[in-house]
């Protein structure tokens, strides 16, 4: 827990010193299918951080995010589905999160009312998802990952320099935990998202 907790805390450091800061500072990112409990995560994050539900090949996604959206309103988060704009409005997520290939979407989810996050795994990939309306671009790999080992990561600071070029808020995503957020301090980044990082 110590670990989880000194993660939110690097991640509220960076949002305090972020030139372009977004809603939240912290997004934890459910993976059911590597044995994470979203619902300890969640009791373990503080109000105000975000929650992104992907666990796309669930046969009860809908149900399973219908749950934790409300589990995660009840504790004061943010809820972002993965991928359908239509269904995290229905479902009465606060926003949507789009992999890099789908950030066309922003459009419609910005004209439902919904947050928006953008993956990135490049500087110009990024600079389109911020074009597209993004609150947020998740850049990564920046460093390696348990969730795609053999990955080549961007490195600290190739993805510094991503963020300080990208005109939307950047998001650290990959390999980062209480013992590489350091790394990230002073890099313009404004927030991590993890998936191991901020499960208990």
């Amino acid at each position: 827990m110590d670990r989880v907790q000194s993660l939110h805390r690097a991640a509220a450091s960076l949002a305090e010193t972020a030139a372009r800061p977004t809603f939240a500072a912290s997004f934890i990112i459910t993976d059911a299918a590597r044995g994470f409990d979203a619902a300890s995560a969640i009791a373990a994050a503080p109000p105000g951080a975000a929650l992104i539900i992907r666990d796309y090949e669930r046969p009860d996604r809908e149900g399973f995010a219908s749950e934790l959206i409300n589990i995660a309103r009840e504790a004061g988060l943010y809820s972002l589905l993965a991928g359908n704009p239509v269904l995290a409005d229905g479902l009465g997520a606060d926003g949507v999160h789009l992999p890099e290939g789908l950030g066309d979407h922003a459009a419609h989810a910005n004209r439902l009312g919904l947050l928006v996050t953008i993956s990135a795994h490049s500087g110009p990939a990024a600079s389109r998802a911020a074009r597209l309306g993004a609150d947020a671009v998740l850049v990564s790999p920046v460093f390696e990952t348990g969730s795609h080992p053999g990955a080549r990561s961007l490195g600290p600071f190739a993805a510094g320099q991503i963020a300080a070029m990208t005109p939307a808020p950047v998001i650290a995503l990959g390999g980062v935990d209480a013992e590489t957020a350091p790394r990230l301090l002073g890099m313009g980044f404004a927030g991590i998202a993890a998936i191991s990082g901020f499960h208990p």
